[in-house]
């Protein structure tokens, strides 16, 4: 895991947000989780090819950049609003951007 994750867990889990940060994240994964099933059902060839360069560009600032959070939090981010761009429900879509 990469050293700044481990340190705002600890802080997290100090200030007593651990509890919180687990309901986000088990929200997260619901929401994102139903997305994806919908967008696969649907999927498209351009579709998948924004998915994977999303995947591709949120890779490389995590292999090459670990002291750089914010580059890797925003391809993070792109990553999963380019998953859940592709189910095709805008509610959906707004729901995942607000967790």
């Amino acid at each position: 895991m990469v050293w700044w994750i481990r340190k705002i867990k600890r802080i997290l889990r100090f200030a007593g947000f651990e509890d919180d940060l687990i309901d986000l994240t088990e929200t997260r994964i619901a929401i994102e989780g139903m997305a994806v099933r919908k967008a696969i059902a649907g999927e498209t060839s351009s579709g998948r090819r924004r998915c994977s360069a999303a995947f591709i560009a949120c890779r490389a600032p995590a292999a090459g950049h670990t002291r750089q959070p914010r580059a890797w939090a925003l391809a993070h981010r792109q990553f999963h609003e380019s998953l859940v761009a592709q189910c095709g429900s805008p509610g959906c879509c707004a729901c995942a951007a607000s967790v």
